[in-house]
């Protein structure tokens, strides 16, 4: 299996979880959480992000684009946008007391994915296409661990009315 046939079954995956989120969201209506509100958009957000940035390769690979400009190129865009999501990640934890654990780990790992991203895109790792495949994972695993941080806090909401 090569990088880019791995590459569009995560974008499966990312889909199937930024449509669960939606389901939920669309289900829940005016009864979730005022909290969950980021999360599931994050989770809808990232995932779409991550959709693109796993099928965005195949289509410059073929036009013609040389390997190492393809997945350096877009590791460059992925760190842009880890910044983004490191700042929201410590605002949203220096606003909330006590700060749910979801976001430390959130931080953590889009540090992580800005600084990986950030020193493909410069050329400082070999092989950047097992690099960019190593975000992309990393990227699955922060829509997957911001979903399940989703789905616990709308079975919580739940389980009250329910008694």
């Amino acid at each position: 299996m090569d990088i880019n046939e791995t590459l569009h079954s995560i974008a499966e995956v990312a889909v199937t979880l930024v449509g669960f989120a939606a389901v939920f969201r669309a289900f829940r209506g005016q009864k979730i959480d005022p909290h969950s509100g980021p999360r599931v958009l994050g989770v809808i957000e990232i995932g779409l992000f991550l959709v693109l940035l796993c099928y965005l390769p195949s289509a410059l690979l073929t036009a013609g684009v040389s390997d190492g400009a393809v997945y350096r190129g877009l590791s460059g865009v992925a760190a842009l946008y880890w910044i983004r999501w490191v700042v929201i990640a410590l605002s949203i934890s220096r606003v909330r007391q006590p700060t749910p654990v979801i976001y430390g780990v959130f931080s953590v790992l889009a540090a992580a994915l800005t600084a990986a991203g950030a020193a493909n895109a410069l050329g400082a790792l070999a092989r950047p296409g097992f690099v960019y495949l190593g975000i992309a994972v990393a990227t699955l695993a922060q829509v997957g661990l911001t979903f399940l941080a989703q789905f616990r806090a709308e079975s919580v909401v739940a389980e009250p009315s329910s008694l």
